[in-house]
C-alpha cells in the first residue's frame, strides 16, 4: 500500500494480471502539475470488495497518521523547538537547550549560590563558551526556559491528538506540525 505517480485516468478498480488474479484498488486520486496524477494503490490477490478497500483505506490512513506523528515527536525534540540562543555581548550568538535534567541541576546549583551570597556563577554553552551570570539572573533564565519548554510540550500533544484524529492522506499532507510553538527565547549575556 502506497502512494502512487502515473498518468490521469487510471481505474480505481483494475485486474493488473488475470492468470494470477492480480487486481489493483486506487482511490485518494490527485492531479499533480506536471499533468500526471498521484493516488493510494493497493493490490490485492483477488478482486477487492468494498469492504476489501475500506479497510485498506483505514489501514494506510493508520499508517500515514503514525508517520506524522513520528515526525512531530522528531520536530519536539530537534533544536528546531529545543533550543535558545544566547548573545554574548561582543561576541557571539550561542545557540543551546538545557534538558530537564541539566535544568534542574543548574536550580538547585542557583539556588544554592544565591542563599550563599555569591554573586557570579558561570553557564557553559557549547564550545566551551563560559557565560558569567548572577544566580539570580540564572534562575530567571531557567524560570523562562521552563516555561518555554511546557509550553513546546503542549503544542506537541496538541499535535498528537490532533493527527490522531485525521481521516486522510490529503489532511495529512497538509497538515503543519511545525505551528502553534512558541517563539524561541533570546537571552542576552
Amino acid at each position: 500500500m502506497m502512494r502512487v505517480y502515473g498518468s490521469r485516468g487510471a481505474k480505481p478498480v483494475e485486474c493488473i494480471n488475470k492468470p494470477k488474479d492480480k487486481w489493483v484498488a486506487r482511490w485518494d486520486f490527485r492531479d499533480e502539475e506536471d499533468g500526471g496524477a498521484s493516488y493510494e494503490e493497493e493490490v490485492f490477490d483477488h478482486k477487492p470488495t468494498v469492504e476489501d478497500i475500506e479497510t485498506a483505506k483505514q489501514k494506510r490512513a493508520e499508517q500515514v497518521r503514525a508517520e506524522l506523528a513520528a515526525k512531530i515527536v522528531s520536530h519536539d525534540t530537534s533544536g528546531a523547538v529545543n533550543s535558545f540562543t544566547v548573545k554574548v555581548a561582543g561576541m557571539e550568538v550561542v545557540d543551546m537547550w538545557l534538558n530537564r535534567e541539566e535544568r534542574s541541576a543548574l536550580r538547585i546549583r542557583f539556588e544554592v549560590e544565591q542563599r550563599a551570597g555569591t554573586t557570579t556563577t558561570t553557564l557553559w554553552a557549547s564550545g566551551g563558551l563560559c557565560l558569567t551570570i548572577s544566580p539570580t539572573e540564572g534562575l530567571v533564565m531557567l524560570d523562562q526556559i521552563e516555561l518555554y519548554a511546557a509550553a513546546c510540550y503542549d503544542s506537541t500533544q496538541q499535535h498528537l491528538v490532533a493527527v490522531s484524529q485525521l481521516s486522510s492522506r490529503a489532511e495529512c499532507d497538509e497538515y503543519d506540525y511545525a505551528d502553534g510553538y512558541p517563539p524561541k527565547l533570546t537571552f542576552n549575556a
